[in-house]
Order: structure tokens, then sequence, then C-alpha cells
């Protein structure tokens, strides 16, 4: 419920206040499994000996290991990059830091 003569809009104060908090990331696999097996039957690659054997042994745990490594590693790195982003300093480039080397 809002307050007596409040919008609920926010302001510009609101805005520079909100910690930024990423999600974490869920990579949509099943549609990404949907599309590699759409491409497969329009190209005909679904017709190649081994089709399915390369599907469930390889292209699934790929896409799953990434998946991982997306929202363990890439994900927590929004947060940061929110609160310190890039910029061009006296030096060159300043990087956000966790995404240098």
């Amino acid at each position: 419920m809002l307050a007596p003569g409040t919008s609920g809009a926010r302001t510009p104060q609101d805005h520079k206040r909100q910690d930024f908090v990423s999600n974490s990331y869920e990579a949509p696999l099943t549609l990404m499994m949907l599309n590699i097996e759409q491409a497969a039957r329009i190209t005909g690659a679904r017709d190649l000996e081994g089709y399915q054997e390369v599907l469930t042994d390889l292209a699934a745990p790929t896409l799953e290991t990434a998946s991982r490594f997306a929202g363990d590693v890439l994900s927590p790195l929004n947060g940061v990059g929110d609160r310190s982003p890039a910029r061009c300093g006296a030096q060159g480039i300043v990087a956000t830091p966790g995404f240098t080397g």
C-alpha cells in the first residue's frame, strides 16, 4: 500500500540508491536442444550416422557445462559490473574488477 500523497513512481534518487542485485543465470537448455534438433532436421544432419550419439554424448553435456559456467562464474560478475563499470582512465580502459585475467 502506498503512503498518502505518493504515486509509487521511482525518483532518480531511488535509482542512485538502488543496490544492483543480479539474478543468477539459468540457460534455457531445453530451448537450446530444441533449436539444435530443428536445425539438424532442416539441414538433414539428423539423418547422418552417429547424429543421435553426438547429440546425447557431446552436445547436451557441453551445453550443461556451459550453463553451469555461465551461472557460477559469469553471472556473479554482473553485479560487480553494475557497481563498478569499465571506464576510460588516464592510462586507457580500466576494466571492471574480476573481468581481467
